[in-house]
């Protein structure tokens, strides 16, 4: 099932934009907005319950598309405008720079403007408190003119009260018993104060002074007592806090609005109507007063702030959560705190301008010390890039300009001279392969230079190989057919190795069959020869005189008649061959004389050898037996039980085998030096 709707999911996909979605993020992206679009059609079409649970997970899907988008949007974002290390750096040094100013700049936003609410609060606060303090002075003269001549009148008492505040309500207590207004009155009047109790509250002590809610109101009280007489005298007065008073509050701060968030329960146990009242709560309008003043500027914001106000419950004396809210200004603020030094505070607002304006100009300064630095590092990138793409093109001979002695002028001299090195590098592998393919063009010439074998002369079978160590060697090997039936057998080794060994191997080669088909035209016969020994001294002096002192060679040359069945030989400074008899004897052909070409008018002797049916002929250079193995040479007596082992095998063979097995003695080495080898056996 879910392969299925896979398929199905990849075939829309293909259909919609002609092309298989790339990667988990395109696929997922896609499903997102398939179900959001479903969900949707879902939530339109079928009944409410259903429908609106289909709308929630098409919101759900609607932010997962979201984020998938958002996620799309950061990697165009990446790719495209953050591609350049330039840009990258702008956008890291402005990170750094506007992040920390960013952070500060909102934290003391944040201080300043609770610093402004804070403030503002305790204006007005101080002016509630300010105010209570002038009724509690009130109450202690209230109380005096008591002592002195009785209850003053209301008109009394309205004088009295100060002109900022409302009409004074007034209630003596004597030894804690009510003193009423007017003789002769038992009960209250109907519009007595509410604080004119049969009894002072227990809560109520001498010099409380605060707010107090009684009545659905708001009032600022204060309490004088004293002993006048053997009686406790105390007298309770209270003023009305209404909207003239807090618009007084106001005056010169901002808006003002108290709110008194509380139930007011009037209780007595022994009344079920006053328990119903008791259970009643009364809803109080707020407070408010003052006129918010216009911006001065742009950063003038509003600032809102509240604090808790103090109120005590008249029935209960228990705390009432009134909440006093203020809204003011900044500069208003401002102007309130150095109303008494208006100098100073000019003179603090031009110090703080002023030292906005030097840490403006220090971030302008080092953001603009960011870019140079972050440009010299992008612009030796973006000439390394470029470097980079014209090298790719194939021109080595562009530089990189060197504009400064840093590290970054110290890395474009080093790719200039990396590009130069690469470019001789370039020159000297041209050159290499140039000469690569004259060496394989060498090696193929020296190669038709050997005979081909096997070759087969009537009663005498002749092989030879040779390996060389490098492209082209210095290892010689030849078989000269003359007479009809005889055969000259050559084998040399030139000192040193690679071109100009393969280049004496090949005057050898030349100089070998030349003296050999000239001894047989000055004869005028054929079938004459010249013998092994004089033609060693005449390549022996050949060599000196054509070649420079320390080049000469090692020659072994052999004659065989298959008719007397004798090999006639004359070996100059070659490692002897061997000839291994078919009765299991052994004999080294060592009869000649010194190397060839390093001495001149030397004479090189002859000698003879009888071969008998099987005996078998080897000669080989010294590349076959001095490799080493843990500092032992493969050595004459390897090579020797090698042969013999295979002696019974073709000539090929043997020679195969032997090449194989010094092959596995030298292992993963190099291969030290050319190996030459020639086999002949009588039939």
């Amino acid at each position: 099932m879910f392969r299925t709707l896979r398929r199905v999911e990849r075939v829309l996909f293909e259909q919609m934009f002609h092309r298989p979605p790339a990667g988990r993020l395109g696929a997922r992206t896609f499903r997102f907005f398939l179900l959001t679009a479903v969900f949707a059609l879902l939530a339109g079409a079928l009944p409410r319950g259903i429908g609106s649970l289909c709308r929630v997970f098409a919101w759900i899907c609607f932010t997962g598309l979201a984020v998938c988008m958002m996620a799309y949007v950061f990697r165009w974002v990446f790719s495209r405008i953050l591609w350049t290390v330039r840009s990258r750096l702008i956008v890291t040094c402005l990170l750094m720079g506007l992040a920390p100013i960013i952070l500060f700049g909102t934290l003391a936003s944040i201080a300043a403007y609770i610093f402004c609410g804070q403030f503002a609060t305790s204006i007005a606060l101080e002016g509630i408190h300010d105010s209570v303090d002038q009724i509690q002075e009130r109450s202690a003269a209230v109380l005096a003119s008591v002592i002195q001549g009785g209850f003053p009148a209301r008109s009394g008492l309205a004088q009295q009260s100060p002109a900022d505040l409302g009409p004074l309500e007034v209630s003596v207590w004597n030894d804690d018993k009510l003193v009423p207004r007017q003789a002769g009155k038992a009960a209250l009047a109907a519009d007595a104060s509410p604080f004119e109790t049969a009894t002072r509250p227990a809560w109520l002590h001498s010099g409380f002074a605060g707010v107090v809610a009684a009545s659905g109101k708001l009032f600022l009280c204060g309490d004088s007592a004293r002993q006048a007489s053997g009686h406790g005298l105390e007298v309770l007065a209270c003023s009305p806090f209404r909207d003239q008073e807090v618009a007084t509050l106001a005056e010169g701060l901002g808006t003002l609005r108290i709110m008194p968030n509380f139930d007011l329960r009037v209780s007595n146990n022994s009344d079920d109507d006053d328990d119903a009242a008791a259970k009643k709560t009364q809803d109080y309008e707020w407070l408010r007063a003052g006129t918010l003043a216009a911006p001065v500027n742009l950063f003038d914001v509003r600032v809102f702030f509240s604090a808790p106000v103090a109120t005590t419950d008249w029935v209960t004396g228990g705390s009432v959560p009134d909440r006093l809210l203020v809204t003011s200004r900044p500069s208003v603020l401002y102007r309130r705190l150095f109303e008494s030094s208006v100098e100073t505070g000019r003179y603090m607002n031009i110090a703080l301008i002023a030292i906005s304006i030097l840490f403006g100009a220090l971030e302008l300064l080092a953001c603009a010390i960011a870019i140079v630095v972050s440009r010299t590092v992008t612009r030796s990138i973006a000439d390394l890039y470029d470097a980079t793409r014209m090298i790719d093109r194939g021109d080595l001979e562009h530089r990189i300009p060197v504009r400064r002695k840093d590290q970054l002028g110290a890395l474009a001299a080093s790719f200039n001279s990396m590009t130069a090195s690469l470019r001789e590098l370039l020159k000297e592998q041209r050159e290499k392969d140039r000469m690569q393919n004259e060496l394989k063009i060498a090696q193929e010439v020296q190669n038709n230079l050997f005979p081909h074998t096997p070759i087969r002369i009537p009663g005498l079978d002749l092989f030879g190989i040779c390996e060389s160590a490098r492209t082209i060697g210095g290892d010689y090997y030849d078989f000269i057919p003359f007479g009809g039936s005889q055969v000259y057998i050559a084998l040399g080794d030139i000192s040193g190795k690679g071109i100009s060994a393969a280049l004496l191997m090949a005057s050898l080669h030349s100089a070998v069959r030349a003296y050999r088909s000239g001894a047989a035209a000055s004869n005028g016969d054929a079938t004459a020869g010249i013998s092994p020994g004089r033609l060693l001294a005449l390549l022996n002096h050949h060599l000196y005189t054509s070649t420079q002192p320390s080049k000469y060679a090692t020659l072994f040359l052999a004659s065989f008649d298959p008719a007397t069945r004798r090999l006639t030989y004359a070996n100059g400074g070659h490692l002897p061959p061997l000839v291994l008899c078919a009765n299991g004897e052994m004999q080294r052909l060592e009869c000649g004389g010194s190397v060839v070409g390093l001495l001149d008018g030397l004479k090189y002797q002859e000698a003879t050898v009888q071969l008998s049916p099987g005996d078998l002929l080897v000669a080989y250079s010294d590349g076959l037996t001095e490799p080493e193995k843990d500092q032992v040479d493969f050595g004459e007596a390897g090579l020797i039980d090698v042969i013999r082992r295979n002696q019974i095998l073709g000539l090929s063979d043997i020679g195969f085998q032997t090449l194989r097995a010094v092959r596995a003695w030298i292992g993963d080495e190099e291969q030290p030096d050319d190996m030459t080898l020639v086999l002949a056996r009588l039939s």
